[in-house]
């Protein structure tokens, strides 16, 4: 068996405004390296959703002797910036500073290159703009455009309702971008002005028109006598055996064929793992990734050199207890001086988790923190949270003078590991609880943290209340976003109230109904079943069908999608029946226990919070921990992610203020 792969995370410095958040996947110590090669991500919620994927890929490539950096763009994931900011032009840039960062690091004159959907075009389109191509190219269900990956994105949210005014237009010239020149590319472009909501994004008009002019086909040229591997993996639930690949990707296969790359394409019986809400399987994308990659690996193994990596993470959250926070945690993480930091800019650290290293981001406050907040990410997502929530959940908290730490529960996102339920993240919230708490004091005794989590996070802070207490983790209070608390009953009332009352107001109910587009047997049995449970007459199956979703959409468009088609709306995976017989009185018990503060924000347009408002309208002892010893938020029209960006706002300036306001009271 071969050595684990070391893995790390840190602050690339030499970007424009400001440094870019890097993973490096770097081999054993002693071993060899093949090259090196760079990972560009998807786009919108398909990045943090599909990372899990990408990070297990990042690690079997390390083991085999890659070292791999995967770079967070301007404006996505962890990096600094806004999603509306973002330009190809600067997204171009990005990618051919880490290009030459990564040649630079390795020494590998020609670094190979990933792309998964649109990082598959990103990913051709800095193939077409290097002096020095990629030895290899694989890339993952890429669109054969961008407008094909897009354009159902915006009719969605057209359908939906979810634009704004000029918000899923095209208008606006192309973004542009600089020739590149060896290994980096030249900046092109400014912020983009007018971005509106795509997907739950902010994406401008001149990013949508940039990237929907990318296309699958359009080939770099290779020097003659340079062989070089390209692959496209095309992905799908089904595979016939004698299935040919679709037209368009053999076309774009041959226009790389032509221009010199040993080009192939194939189908591979995959899930969709880009839009996937459970973990999965994705061992033969692995497997093909790293037999093509081997191939194209060099006879004699390039010399390597170690990345310069960020100090341990015991000093970044020591740091934190600082009077001057930001200036010492950056002087602990041996990054840039503070004058070039932004002051929420997150701190990249690996902390020690019971499966592996869990990669989190510590975000500090400008001034010594007046409390300290675990933000516990449901499942599948990451740290970043859908449209990047907990990422600016985290700047509004620094604003508020509160430090914040992001972790990705082991198996999920970046932290290795098997994906286990929400019920089983304890140890991994006990352990970054423990760090958080215990290496940011300057006192002997650990300072009192607080919990925060949507969904399933939520639920699995609560029921990691007792480990807290057992490992002698002080909580100071607990933020619940729309937290699951699934039952027959709960569900059933819900439905009733919620869903389908909403529904016999709803315009375009009516209009599909009289269409015939709504089926009939659908009608009443549905309403009828979940009427009968939620009076506790017969029961409904807490847990959905094999074949469909088993969580609420994560993304903004997928919402739409089951309002526009009249079905009824899917929600987590309910695994509790198979661990905890009844999951809301386990987090009742619980949240009688913690007698800290408690604050509960609810979505008014999604099914879990309806669930909540049901245990809280039919059960006393739920009212009296909610609203009798807590303080509830209820956000009008908010979905499920609160991904409209004045939602979530107002949310985060309530949690903000109201966890002051607990810190400011006498212990």
């Amino acid at each position: 068996m071969s050595a684990p792969a070391r893995l790390l995370a840190e602050r690339l410095p030499g970007f424009t405004r400001g440094p870019r958040w890097g993973q490096w996947a770097l081999p054993p110590e002693g071993q060899p390296e093949r090259g090196g090669l760079l990972m560009v991500q998807p786009f919108l919620d398909e990045q943090p959703i599909g990372r899990r994927v990408l990070s297990a890929m990042a690690g079997r490539l390390a083991a085999d002797g890659w070292a791999v950096l995967l770079v967070d763009l301007f404006g996505t994931g962890d990096s600094p910036g806004e999603h509306g900011e973002a330009t190809l032009a600067q997204w171009r840039d990005d990618l051919g500073q880490a290009w030459a960062l990564l040649r630079d690091h390795t020494g590998d004159p020609a670094p190979a290159l990933l792309g998964a959907r649109m990082g598959a075009l990103l990913a051709c389109d800095l193939a077409a703009r290097l002096t020095t191509p990629p030895r290899a190219m694989v890339l993952w269900n890429p669109p054969v455009s961008g407008g094909a990956l897009i354009d159902p994105l915006r009719r969605l949210a057209r359908l939906g309702g979810a634009s704004r005014s000029g918000g899923g237009g095209a208008a606006g010239a192309a973004d542009g971008g600089g020739a590149a020149d060896g290994g980096g590319v030249a900046d092109g472009g400014g912020v983009a002005d007018g971005a509106a909501p795509l997907a739950g994004y902010p994406v401008s008009p001149a990013l949508i028109t940039a990237l929907r002019a990318l296309r699958l086909d359009t080939a770099s040229a290779r020097p003659p006598g340079e062989p070089a591997v390209w692959l496209s993996v095309q992905g799908q639930r089904v595979v016939d055996a004698d299935q040919a690949v679709p037209p368009a990707l053999q076309a774009a296969t041959q226009a790389w064929q032509a221009a010199g790359w040993q080009a192939r394409a194939t189908l591979l019986s995959q899930e969709p793992w880009w839009n996937s809400m459970q973990a999965v399987d994705s061992t033969a994308l692995q497997d093909i990734t790293l037999a093509t990659l081997r191939a194209a690996a060099p006879a004699t193994p390039v010399p390597a050199r170690a990345p310069r990596i960020a100090a341990p993470a015991e000093a970044d959250l020591a740091a934190a207890a600082a009077a001057d926070a930001v200036a010492a945690a950056v002087a602990a993480a041996g990054a840039e001086s503070s004058e070039h930091r932004c002051p929420a800019e997150p701190i990249a650290l690996c902390l020690d988790g019971p499966q592996g290293p869990l990669f989190a981001a510590l975000t500090l406050p400008a001034t010594a923190p007046l409390a300290r907040v675990l933000v516990v990410p449901g499942q599948p997502q990451t740290r970043v949270g859908s449209h990047r929530m907990f990422v600016t959940l985290a700047r509004g908290l620094a604003r508020a003078g509160i430090a914040s730490l992001r972790v990705d529960i082991g198996g999920w996102g970046d932290s290795p590991g098997a994906a286990r339920p929400f019920e089983a993240a304890a140890p991994d919230i006990v352990a970054a609880a423990r760090a958080l708490a215990e290496q940011a004091s300057a006192r002997a005794a650990p300072d009192p943290i607080w919990l925060c989590g949507l969904c399933d996070g939520a639920s699995a802070a609560v029921l990691a209340l007792p480990a807290l207490r057992r490992a002698g983790v002080p909580v100071a209070g607990l933020a619940l976003i729309n937290p699951w608390v699934r039952s027959e009953a709960g569900l059933g009332a819900a439905m009733v109230r919620g869903y389908y009352a909403r529904r016999l107001f709803s315009a375009d109910f009516w209009t599909r109904l009289a269409r015939g587009q709504v089926p009939l047997r659908h009608l009443l049995r549905d309403p009828l079943r979940h009427l009968a449970a939620g009076l506790g007459l017969a029961s409904t199956a807490t847990r959905p069908p094999a074949n469909t979703p088993e969580r609420p959409a994560g993304t903004a468009h997928q919402r739409t999608a089951e309002a526009a088609a009249g079905r009824t709306p899917q929600t987590p995976a309910d695994v509790s029946s198979a661990t905890i017989p009844d999951l809301p009185a386990a987090l009742l018990a619980n949240l009688r226990d913690c007698r800290a503060p408690l604050l509960t924000v609810l979505s008014g347009a999604d099914l879990t919070a309806d669930e909540t408002e049901a245990l809280i309208r039919g059960q006393r002892p739920w009212r009296q921990r909610l609203e009798g010893q807590g303080s509830v938020l209820r956000v009008p029209g908010a979905d499920h992610s609160l991904s409209d960006p004045a939602h979530w706002a107002h949310a985060i300036d309530w949690l903000g203020t109201q966890i002051a306001e607990c810190a400011d009271r006498p212990r």
